[in-house]
């Protein structure tokens, strides 16, 4: 006789901690794009900081690997009140890293076929287009065909006024 189990249940997003496995991991900032008379500045969103309707964001997600891996799958969860710069779908090279960069209504999703070991820094532009409170999704990193390999952020709330 043979027996299983399988426990599903349901969480708010920002109420999910994040996991970082010693092999594989991933973490996520969110900055504001501001053009100065020095060029573009960076800063970053927390507690602090305001987000407005029209401003430009850059997504960083900071990846780790502690080897060389293959056939890894990063998924950024969007909050509703962004809109993604880039829609069209292709292969990036940045940073020595060649992947895939899909965009879709929930989010974003890069396909990497071949990981170095180290830590890469992957960026992508959005634009924020609605006022209210937002729940901002966890970013999964994940080795396709070895699931053991895998790490995700933790969820967050996001405030956008007008």
């Amino acid at each position: 006789m043979w027996g299983a189990a399988f426990w599903q249940y349901y969480k708010e997003m920002n109420q999910i901690e994040a996991y970082n496995s010693p092999f594989l991991s991933v973490s996520r900032a969110l900055y504001v794009k501001k053009v100065g008379s020095s060029g573009e500045v960076l800063s970053l969103v927390d507690t602090k900081n305001t987000v407005k309707i029209g401003d430009k964001l850059v997504v960083r997600l900071t990846v780790k690997a502690d080897r060389d891996m293959e056939f890894i799958h990063l998924n950024d969860k969007r909050a509703a009140g962004f809109e993604p710069e880039s829609v069209l779908s292709g292969y990036v090279f940045k940073e020595q890293l060649y992947y895939f960069e899909s965009s879709s209504d929930v989010g974003t999703d890069f396909f990497i076929d071949f990981l170095p070991k180290g830590t890469f820094i992957i960026d992508y532009p959005v634009k924020v287009n609605a006022e209210g409170a937002f729940l901002l999704g966890t970013t999964t990193i994940q080795c396709m065909y070895a699931p053991e390999f895998g790490s995700h952020t933790k969820g967050d709330k996001i405030y956008i006024v007008k």
